[in-house]
C-alpha cells in the first residue's frame, strides 16, 4: 500500500491535467488488473481506452465529473466519466483510504 499524502485537494481537473492523468489510470489498471487477466490483455485494453480524448472528452462533459486529487502539486488520484456526486464521493473515498486501488477498497 502506498504511504499516505500528507494533504491533498480534490478539484476539477483540467485540459492541462491530461498528461499527468494518463499514466496515473494506466498504473492503477496495471495494479489492479494484472493479477487478475495478465499484463498483455490488461495492456491491450488499456492502451486502446486510456487516451488522451477519452480524458479531455470527460474534461469538457458538462453533466460528467473529472476531478482529481492533488498534493504538492502533483497528480496523485483521479475519476471520471460520472455525475459529480459519485466521482467526489468515489475520490474522497479513494484518498482517505491511503491512496488503495480499487482492487484493495474492495477486500475486507
Amino acid at each position: 500500500m502506498n504511504k499516505p499524502a500528507a494533504s491533498f485537494i480534490i478539484r476539477p481537473a483540467q485540459p492541462g491535467d491530461v498528461a499527468a492523468i494518463v499514466p496515473l489510470v494506466k498504473a492503477s489498471w496495471a495494479r489492479t488488473y494484472d493479477p487478475a487477466i495478465g499484463e498483455a490483455a490488461r495492456r491491450k485494453i488499456s492502451d486502446a481506452k486510456h487516451v488522451p480524448d477519452l480524458f479531455l472528452a470527460e474534461i469538457r462533459d458538462p453533466d460528467k465529473a473529472g476531478l482529481l486529487a492533488e498534493s504538492d502539486g502533483k497528480v496523485i488520484g483521479h475519476v471520471g466519466g460520472f455525475s459529480w456526486k459519485t466521482a467526489i464521493s468515489m475520490l474522497t473515498t479513494c484518498m482517505s483510504t491511503r491512496h488503495r486501488t480499487g482492487r484493495e477498497l474492495l477486500q475486507p
